[in-house]
């Protein structure tokens, strides 16, 4: 598999349950703020092509260790903005293989890092 971007976000991906509990449009602002950030460190990334199939690994490092679903329902909005980024054509399974992994660290390191790589067919 070949790497096509790795992309570091300074933030740490929320919990599901507190996405669960989210305003609507505090969920918008979010989503918005992540599409802001993915698009910014993903200048030298290229974009997905039509029916180009790619790998996601989230890997979020956080003060604390979360469940797996947790994990996984915080990181939806992070999902959407790397699809509105056009670095991922859906996120369907069909479209993205997705991989969440996470990591403990202090408070003062915790961060997101995306990486996108090809997927041979």
């Amino acid at each position: 598999m070949k790497v096509i971007g790795v992309i570091s976000l300074p933030v740490a991906t929320p919990t599901g349950n507190m996405i669960k509990r989210m305003h609507p449009q505090l969920y918008k602002r979010l989503r918005d703020t992540f599409t802001l950030l993915v698009k910014s460190e993903s200048l030298t990334v290229r974009r997905c092509e039509k029916g180009e199939r790619r790998r996601i690994v989230i890997t979020r490092y956080g003060a604390r260790v979360l469940d797996y679903d947790n994990l996984v329902g915080g990181a939806k909005p992070l999902v959407d903005a790397i699809r509105r980024s056009e670095l991922i054509e859906d996120d369907r399974p069909a479209c993205v293989d997705l991989e969440y992994n996470q990591n403990k660290c202090p408070k003062k390191d915790e961060r997101t890092v995306i990486t996108i790589t090809e997927v041979a067919e």
